[in-house]
C-alpha cells in the first residue's frame, strides 16, 4: 500500500485515509498532555473533495442501491496525514455495480437529529 496525492485519485477508488481525529478518550490528564494526537483510519470509495469554507474529502461507505443514496464520511483535508489506494475503480466495477453512479452527482443521506423535549415537574 503506497501513499498517493489527492490529485492522483479517481472517483470510485477504494482508499484508506489516515487522519488526525478529535476524540473523547477518558484518560488521565497527563496522558492527554503527553500524547494529544489521535489517529483514525477510514476506508471507502473516493467520491471527491468538496466544500466552500473548508475542503472535505468525501468517502462513500455504503449505498441504498434502489435510490442511489450514499452514506458518506467527510474528512477535513487539512487533518489528513496519508491516503493510499487499495483497489482502483476500474477493478471494482464488477464487484460494486453502483460504482458508475459516483461519476454522476451523488446524493448524500441526511440524518435528522432526534428532538429531545424536557419535562419539568
Amino acid at each position: 500500500m503506497k501513499a498517493v496525492k489527492l490529485e492522483d485519485l479517481e472517483k470510485g477508488d477504494l482508499i484508506v485515509v489516515k487522519w488526525e481525529d478529535a476524540s473523547e478518550l477518558k484518560l488521565p490528564l497527563e496522558v492527554h498532555k503527553k500524547q494529544p494526537d489521535v489517529y483514525a483510519r477510514d476506508w471507502g470509495l473516493y467520491v471527491g473533495v468538496a466544500g466552500r469554507k473548508r475542503k472535505l474529502l468525501l468517502l462513500a461507505k455504503d449505498v441504498v442501491a434502489r435510490h442511489g443514496y450514499w452514506g458518506v464520511t467527510k474528512i477535513p483535508v487539512f487533518l489528513i496525514d496519508e491516503v493510499a489506494v487499495l483497489i482502483k475503480a476500474k477493478d471494482l466495477v464488477e464487484a460494486i455495480p453502483e460504482l458508475p453512479l459516483l461519476a454522476r452527482r451523488i446524493r448524500i443521506r441526511k440524518y435528522k437529529r432526534a428532538r429531545v423535549e424536557c419535562l419539568s415537574g
